[in-house]
């Protein structure tokens, strides 16, 4: 028997003392090992390592635990078939034989140099070599994809921008040079073609793709403009407006824009060419419900125009003429009444200072030696009768000071030869008080018209809004000289009866002509001279009136002040749908009947159903879901609550309102966007880029306008699969 610690006795041995030597040794042995025992006990552990004084039990405890090391990973013997084992690093696994061992080293070199491991071992590197080969074309596909991307991306910004294509060879030349660790960039190719190619036949095409699968199975509203281009070039843009399937709001994007024969743009050939568009992408002309323009005769004129032949196709659509064209025709005809040296006023001083740098830095001068503010006239537009309103309002901003008054003077106080006819011309205007009281006239008007214009310049939806809004412009113009008991009949009497005439006293010109005319003295104190300063005021007045009689009368004619369908439209105001008393009373929208009538075979509408839930909804909207409701920002938001809401049974609450909102939603209410498309066209067809050729141009301005109607740019574009299939060797195919 073995005894391995210090705490057995010690056996008996022939050789050993007597037995009473025996035990007196014992003895003192006993009294020595307990107090050994004693000392062990309190001595601590590592004091007694350090002694060398730990018993086996304890040494066998403080043996050390072996760990997985992933610095074996990289040893040539262990880096083939050594992998670790998760969530437990006392273990490792061999890949070669599927076994899990402990994680010593010295067990894995020893299970390394097995000879069943090395067979196995053997067997899988023969394999490695095809898996490495299918993992490199597997990298270098992703390296070519990467490299395509970074392509596209970069073709992106340059229709995001005005940039030319010429400088895509330059941007990844300088690429290449910042970014040289870069694997991508290197390979990057760029050229003017190859971007071209790429906003065509990749950009383009896609987004194109996209919106075509939209329309295949929605329905949407057109806004159709035609225009010319620096090129002499004629063009037709067809804007759609639709509902978008990933946020359930109306989207306006450009479709195409589509070329045409400068040297006949009939209605038959405006047809033509959009009938064409439509067939080309297989799209049903027949999912149009609604169509916006502006107020020219070959678009909406009854018999031979391009809306009478959209009507023939889809008899349930709406006419919705642009407001913003209608109020700026309406502005056009008011100024025409006034007398034309007001306007050449300002297209002459507009000239005179605008057309000489000179001039310009000495009336600087003066405005600064008189402390006045830096300002600039404004040029009048010749077609864009809203910008008149800002020309009127920088000229009178400038002639409240004494700087411009002054320089003319000096000017023609110089020039006593008279050889400046413009600057003497110029002078008699600004001193004729009547300039001065036509200016802040027109300041006061226009504003009106400034306002109603700009709301509906907006892509949010407003159509709701345009019968109400009508209604108030024509309203707050006539209470300037109708009497209070009519205006609640504007739509329908005949505002230059003279029995409907406030007195000429009366007429409000705005507070500022009202004290110029009072501040002007007659030409003499005499009786001449009062009754003629009488003539001229009551000429100026009837100026006036004729003015406020003319817009009135064509604000009659070109807004919706009639359509009681277009009324029906403002359900969608949650103040209006949420109101019970809307369904009531002379005013009240009822059962929406014109809509219902107009659309019921289109949107397959039961019309019993249709009038339950437009009585239901206020009744079931209430809390916070109606305040929700009334304090979101827009009626996109509001329907996209109500068209969430279910029944009991999971059902939509609301199916036959909601396909109703959404047709109203996507009825333009201007024709703003595709002025704002033909703006992207006088931008990237410029001067510098007059060789730009209508497919690319078409390309850009589609991509642009799609970017923009969903809130992207270059640098948020996200590159897809549909991206990179068509970025291959057909991209610069022109069919």
């Amino acid at each position: 028997m073995d005894f391995n610690t210090e705490d057995e006795w010690l056996v008996d041995d022939p050789n050993s003392p007597a037995d009473g030597e025996t035990r007196r040794e014992g003895s003192d042995n006993d009294g020595e090992m307990q107090n050994k025992r004693s000392r062990r006990s309190t001595t601590p552990v590592s004091r007694r390592r350090y002694r060398g004084e730990l018993s086996s039990a304890e040494k066998k405890a403080e043996q050390r635990v072996k760990t997985f090391q992933e610095s074996w990973l990289h040893l040539d013997i262990f880096k083939d078939w050594l992998r670790r084992v998760p969530d437990n690093p006392e273990k490792a696994r061999c890949r070669a034989c599927n076994a899990v061992m402990n994680a010593g080293k010295s067990e894995l070199e020893k299970h390394a140099q097995g000879k069943k491991h090395k067979e196995l071992l053997a067997s899988i590197m023969k394999n490695r070599t095809l898996d490495a080969l299918v993992d490199q074309q597997n990298a270098a596909m992703k390296h070519t994809e990467n490299v395509k991307v970074a392509e596209i991306k970069l073709a992106s910004f340059f229709v995001d921008t005005n940039v030319a294509f010429n400088a895509s060879d330059k941007l990844v030349a300088v690429s290449k040079q910042a970014f040289k660790d870069s694997k991508i960039v290197k390979d990057v190719t760029l050229g003017r073609d190859k971007c071209n190619a790429i906003v065509r036949n990749v950009i383009a095409k896609t987004e194109t793709e996209l919106l075509v699968q939209d329309l295949k199975v929605s329905l949407f509203s057109i806004m159709v403009d035609e225009s010319t281009e620096h090129c002499s070039d004629k063009s037709m843009c067809v804007v759609v407006r639709y509902i978008y399937s990933k946020t359930q709001k109306p989207r306006n994007t450009l479709l195409e824009l589509v070329r045409l024969d400068a040297r006949d743009c009939s209605a038959e050939k405006l047809w033509a060419a959009f009938e064409k568009c439509w067939q080309d992408k297989e799209i049903p002309v027949t999912n149009c419900v609604g169509m916006g323009c502006d107020s020219a005769a070959v678009m909406v004129g009854s018999n031979n125009s391009f809306w009478s032949r959209l009507k023939s196709a889809c008899p349930w659509a709406i006419l919705i003429p642009c407001s913003c064209h209608s109020s700026a025709s309406v502005s056009s005809y008011a100024c025409a009444k006034l007398p034309a040296y007001v306007e050449e006023h300002l297209r002459l001083l507009s000239k005179y200072l605008r057309g000489s740098p000179k001039r310009s830095a000495e009336l600087q001068e003066f405005q600064q030696f008189h402390e006045e503010q830096t300002t600039k006239m404004v040029k009048p537009s010749a077609t864009r009768w809203l910008v008149l309103h800002a020309c009127v309002d920088k000229y009178l901003e400038m002639r409240a000071g004494r700087a411009l008054l002054g320089y003319f003077e000096l000017r023609c106080f110089e020039d006593r030869e008279k050889g400046d006819k413009d600057a003497h011309k110029i002078l008699a205007e600004l001193k004729n008080p009547w300039t001065m009281a036509y200016m802040q006239f027109l300041s006061y008007t226009l504003n009106v018209m400034n306002e109603f214009n700009g709301i509906f310049q907006s892509r949010t939806t407003l159509i709701h809004k345009l019968y109400e809004l009508s209604h108030n412009l024509m309203k707050t113009l006539c209470l300037n000289y109708l009497k209070p008991e009519v205006l609640d009949r504007l739509a329908t009497i005949n505002v230059s009866h003279p029995d409907y005439l406030l007195p000429d006293d009366d007429i409000v010109l705005g507070p500022d002509c009202d004290e110029t005319l009072q501040a002007i003295r007659p030409p003499s104190e005499t009786p001449e001279g009062r009754a003629q300063l009488k003539r001229d005021l009551a000429a100026f007045k009837k100026q006036c009136l004729g003015f406020y009689i003319t817009a009135a009368t064509e604000i009659q004619k070109r807004l919706p002040l009639k359509n009681e369908m277009m009324k029906e439209m403002s359900f969608l105001d949650p103040q209006v749908f949420l109101d019970l008393s809307a369904r009531s009373g002379g005013h009240g929208l009822k059962g929406l009947p014109l809509l219902t009538a107009n659309f019921k075979d289109k949107l397959k509408l039961d019309s019993s159903k249709l009038a339950f839930e437009w009585r239901r909804l206020p009744v079931e909207i209430t809390g916070r879901l109606k305040d929700k409701l009334l304090s979101a920002e827009t009626v996109e938001d509001v329907w996209v609550e109500v068209k969430a809401m279910k029944t009991g049974a999971g059902d939509q609450m609301f199916p036959n309102l909601c396909k109703l909102a959404d047709v109203v939603m996507i009825q333009p209410h201007s024709d703003a966007e595709s002025e704002r498309v033909f703006s992207i066209v006088t931008d990237v067809h410029s001067k510098k880029r007059n060789r730009l050729g209508a497919e690319a141009l078409n390309a850009i301005c589609v991509s642009r306008s799609s970017f923009r109607s969903i809130g992207i740019d270059c640098t948020t574009f996200q590159v897809g699969p549909n991206h990179l299939k068509k970025h291959n060797s057909s991209i610069y195919d022109r069919s």
